[in-house]
């Protein structure tokens, strides 16, 4: 017996009919039908019904945008204020308003740039838009429809910096102390900026500012300041370096003794080991706080000891200040030392040149002396070390370090001294002759 086809459509529909029965009669089902078609609904509810509202975008950055532009092909650059923000006003539907489906960052606000065609100040207008699209939105206000931008060219050029201190009326220094020129780790500095506040320019200073009286050197950083006539401020100028520093010299007011320094002296020599007289005694100086604890003394000068005769003889020097110590006694003129060495003793040796050395002799050169002996030489000191004192104990030595290339026979000066601990020196200028050979 062959099927009735529509006996067959009747049974395929009987049972779709049992399925969706069965569908239907679970509650679960139902519940989940009913959820997916109220969000359906909600959803196109809330896009074709939702009110028309408006909502304010904040600080959305505006962009400059040099690449390509009218000022690039003059050569300006933008100088001073670069960051600019600006709130838009959109109009839209309610959903198209929320903060997740609107920011800052959908908007994009451009700064005009195509009437710009000199230095100075420009007001550029600014122009509102969506980064993509923007659909049914509407851009109805910014907050601020231009802004101002300083457009220059560029130059740099090189300054002599000016140090300057700044301090609330008192003195730099404390009492006792006083200060003096301070020192920048640099004199120089370059400067770039606009080109027509860079020609303003008639100073820069190094400023560092101090909060109280200083008793000891200080090391600080200082600010660049560059100035026009009449201290006029110059604007969007930029320096070449933020690492300078400023150094503050304090010294102490003291007052020391004069003294003198000495060289070739006796190997016995010490403090009172001469009858010396100073003119003044005693001097006011000002003394680097770095070594103020550790000087004693002012040293006017040095005497060679070679320089010293037998006898009564008076030295001057001029008042010279030194880094370290500053003379302040203005009246000072001339410093005087009177030496006495009259009761010191006298006597001349020949000296043998056994006893000679030649120091620093270059590399493969050979220095001999011509003479065995060098005749006259006076010895000056005490009468027991004088006595005691025979010719073989004093030596005779000559630098080579300056030896040119030269062979042969030359003259050249000598030094003479006592090896032994005692009071004696050579008074005078004396001299041999030597042979330079290759060795």
């Amino acid at each position: 017996m062959k099927n009735n086809p529509s006996s067959q459509k009747k049974i395929s529909n009987i049972k779709k009919r049992l399925s969706l029965d069965t569908l239907l009669s679970d509650g679960k089902v139902v519940l989940a039908i009913s959820f997916l078609f109220a969000m359906v609904l909600w959803v196109l509810v809330s896009m074709y019904a939702s009110p028309v509202d408006i909502r304010e975008i904040k600080n959305v950055k505006v962009t400059l945008n040099l690449e390509d532009s009218l000022p690039a092909k003059l050569n300006l650059a933008i100088f001073g204020e670069k960051d600019f923000y600006v709130d838009v006003t959109v109009r839209g539907r309610r959903y198209q308003l929320s903060d997740s489906a609107l920011a800052a960052e959908n908007l994009q606000v451009v700064a005009q740039m195509n009437y710009v065609d000199k230095a100075g100040i420009n007001t550029l207008p600014l122009k509102a838009s969506f980064a993509n699209g923007g659909g049914d939105l509407e851009i109805i206000s910014l907050s601020r429809t231009e802004i101002d931008v300083y457009f220059d060219t560029l130059k740099t050029q090189q300054y002599t910096l000016e140090p300057q201190i700044v301090h609330d009326g008192f003195e730099i220094a404390q009492e006792g102390f006083i200060s003096e020129t301070p020192i920048l780790s640099s004199s120089v500095i370059e400067l770039s900026g606009p080109e027509m506040e860079i020609n303003k320019i008639r100073n820069v200073y190094a400023k560092a500012s101090i909060k109280e009286p200083l008793a000891a050197n200080i090391t600080l950083p200082v600010s660049i300041v560059p100035q026009g006539d009449n201290g006029e401020p110059i604007k969007y100028v930029e320096s070449s370096s933020d690492d300078i520093t400023v150094t503050i010299p304090i010294k102490k007011i003291m007052t020391l003794p004069t003294t003198v320094s000495f060289i070739n002296a006796p190997l016995a020599y010490s403090e009172g080991f001469l009858n010396m007289r100073f003119e003044p005694r005693t001097v006011k100086v000002a003394v680097s706080t770095d070594i103020a604890d550790t000087v004693d003394s002012f040293p006017i000068g040095i005497i060679d000891f070679s320089t010293l005769p037998l006898g009564v003889i008076t030295r001057e020097f001029p008042p010279v200040s030194t880094k370290a110590i500053t003379i302040l006694d203005e009246k000072v003129k001339t410093f005087r030392v009177t030496i006495d060495t009259s009761k010191m003793r006298e006597q001349v040796f020949d000296i043998p040149l056994t006893n000679f050395s030649a120091a620093n002799v270059p590399e493969g050169r050979r220095v001999t002396p011509m003479d065995t002996t060098l005749k006259g030489v006076r010895i000056i000191g005490l009468e027991n070390d004088i006595a005691s004192l025979s010719a073989d104990g004093i030596y005779v030595e000559s630098d080579f370090s300056n030896l040119e290339a030269t062979e042969g026979i030359v003259t050249v000066p000598v030094r003479i001294f006592v090896k032994s601990n005692t009071s004696c020196w050579a008074y005078g200028d004396y001299k041999i002759r030597v042979r330079i050979s290759n060795s």
